[in-house]
C-alpha cells in the first residue's frame, strides 16, 4: 500500500514537471511574440 502511494506521488511529480515545462515554453513563446509585435510597431511608427 505504501509503495503504491510513493509510486503515485512520483508520477504526479513527473506530470507536474511536464505541465510546468509546457506552460513555461508557451509563456516564453507568447512573450516573444508580444515583444516582436511591439518592436515592429515601434519601428513602423518611427519610420
Amino acid at each position: 500500500m505504501r509503495k503504491d502511494l510513493e509510486n503515485l506521488r512520483e508520477s504526479i511529480l513527473k506530470n507536474e514537471s511536464i505541465i510546468f515545462f509546457t506552460v513555461g515554453i508557451f509563456a516564453s513563446a507568447l512573450f516573444f511574440l508580444i515583444m516582436m509585435i511591439v518592436a515592429f510597431h515601434l519601428v513602423y511608427t518611427i519610420f
